[in-house]
């Protein structure tokens, strides 16, 4: 499964940076494992990885449910932006 997106082409960091973004997935799925009935949004989910920029908790959604661990709902909740958000949930429930 791939965790991190190269896409400014890191080459001395690179290492750090996938470690980095496996361990937020990690983080996540622990925490949606902890509230398996639970959906959650990203905004929401700021408060389990709080000096992760939000953009890398969408980033583990989208990783998480592309490799079948979590999936979209079609609930939506309003966002920290004010626009509505998608809530996940893991994709076993």
């Amino acid at each position: 499964m791939k965790t991190y997106f190269n896409t400014t082409n890191e080459s001395d960091n690179l290492v750090t940076y996938q470690e980095k973004a496996k361990s937020q997935n990690d983080i996540l799925m622990a925490y949606f494992n902890q509230f398996p009935y639970s959906c959650f949004s990203a905004s929401m989910l700021i408060k389990v990885l709080p000096n992760a920029p939000i953009t890398s908790i969408r980033r583990s959604l989208t990783v998480l449910t592309k490799a079948g661990k979590l999936r979209k709902t079609a609930f939506t909740v309003m966002g920290m932006y004010g626009r509505l958000e998608y809530a996940w949930t893991l994709n076993n429930i």
